[in-house]
């Protein structure tokens, strides 16, 4: 028996309930003490006149070099160690908001650039930890995957929750820069929690495969030719187009354009910094009560395509609420229903891709997925938020989250549907042979 830690490491064993608990760790800061350097922007609109649109950006970039790092890490991700991806993802965070408190000597007509620029580098970091988190655990997990995963981002709500009030205290107290570098001396505790990631004793050995692919050619025309490969492989599989279509819909037209600039369109229409920290405050307790929840389901017999499919009806709501909102309360209830929404998501999402796509096609899934959600997540927010100034209405990106919401439910029923009809057929078969 394998130990470390003086913990069993098999599959499902106890060290797998540390990896579990130390992925939430880092999901504390990699999914919710990130959204500090929105209410700095809240500040920052107000110090340096920054307009609405421009404050986009920074959410907007950093999102989308996050799923552009995430397709990278995905094909370099047997290269190296857990631990080795987690030290490059936080020595990169920690020099992104760097960036951002030296840029307090700039002159104020550029400092809405290095915001861009934090962006930029935030979220090459991000996509870094999410691949990690998205990976590591489930590579511990068998039996456990579909209660353990809800938990392996249990951190992000506790960060979101943390994050509102204790920057805007420290916005008070210190102004932004000394706020700015408290959080920096809070974000280096990531580099503790790399020292618990070791290997799965079972995986298979790190090998990169990625220099094999056309040697003789540049990274982007063997990340073509990578993506080709892996289109082949999976599109064989009944349930793969309509996989992409779920997720790919799901995380640019849904998540992306809730999280990037719901902060941002609830400080135009007229709340402060104290009433949006209350706000996430809400969604992230709801959130984090939530996922003990779906895991408690998962636990008493709902599967996670019955699951995906409340999920998107939840999605749905928030969508809907977000999109009517123009109050505090209203902002309010749209996020509650975010909170549950959000805290389920991830870990089934995870649960059905390999339950469908394979375990062994898991990182490739991920490569075609986050390579087109890529140029989507660049550009929606933005051009909705340009559109909808146009027309004078600042929630039309919610309303293009509610589209995005239904084709989610529509695309999940289909393959329920699908998934039912092929457990009824073998279940006839085994009482024909019985």
């Amino acid at each position: 028996m394998k130990k470390h830690f003086g913990l069993d490491t098999r599959l499902d064993g106890p060290y797998s309930k540390l990896i579990v608990a130390n992925t939430a760790f880092l999901s504390f800061f990699f999914f919710g003490f990130v959204l500090c350097s929105q209410i700095f922007m809240v500040e920052w609109k107000i110090i340096y006149g920054i307009d609405y649109k421009w404050a986009g950006m920074m959410p907007t970039v950093s999102i989308a070099m996050r799923i552009a790092t995430n397709i990278f890490a995905a094909l370099f991700y047997n290269q190296f160690s857990p631990r080795k991806w987690v030290y490059l993802s936080s020595c990169m965070s920690l020099f992104a908001y760097s960036i951002l408190y030296f840029s307090q000597w700039l002159p104020s007509e550029y400092f809405v650039y290095s915001t861009i620029i934090f962006g930029f580098f935030a979220g090459i970091a991000g996509g870094m930890g999410q691949t990690v988190a998205s990976v590591a655990p489930y590579r511990w997990l068998k039996t456990t995957a579909a209660t353990m995963g809800p938990l392996c981002f249990i951190g992000a709500p506790v960060g979101a929750f943390v994050v509102g009030p204790l920057t805007n205290w420290l916005i008070q107290m210190f102004s932004w820069p000394g706020a700015m570098l408290i959080c920096i001396g809070l974000g280096a505790h990531k580099l503790i929690s790399a020292q618990f990631f070791i290997d799965q004793p079972d995986a298979p050995p790190r090998q990169n495969n990625f220099s094999k692919i056309a040697p003789e050619k540049n990274i982007f025309v063997r990340l073509a030719i990578l993506f080709r490969s892996n289109l082949s492989t999976m599109k064989k599989n009944p349930y793969f187009n309509r996989m992409l279509l779920l997720t790919v819909t799901t995380n640019a037209f849904v998540v992306t354009l809730i999280f990037s600039q719901v902060i941002n369109i609830m400080n135009e229409f007229g709340l402060d910094r104290k009433m949006i920290a209350q706000i996430m405050m809400v969604e992230a307790a709801v959130d984090f009560l939530s996922r003990p929840f779906w895991g408690a389901l998962a636990k008493f017999g709902m599967k996670p395509i019955d699951l995906l499919v409340l999920d998107s009806l939840l999605w749905i709501a928030c969508g809907l609420t977000l999109s009517l909102s123009k109050t505090y309360w209203s902002f309010l209830l749209g996020h509650v229903f975010l909170g549950i929404a959000i805290s389920g998501y991830g870990g089934f999402k995870q649960v059905l891709i390999i339950q469908l796509l394979g375990m062994e096609n898991q990182p490739k899934y991920i490569v075609v997925d986050q390579l087109l959600c890529f140029p989507i997540t660049l550009l929606a927010p933005p051009v909705s938020i340009y559109l909808g100034s146009l027309i004078g209405d600042l929630s039309f990106l919610f309303r293009l989250s509610c589209v995005g919401s239904f084709i989610f439910l529509g695309t999940i029923l289909s393959i329920r549907k699908d998934i039912k009809a092929k457990e009824n057929e073998k279940e006839e078969q085994e009482l024909e042979s019985s």
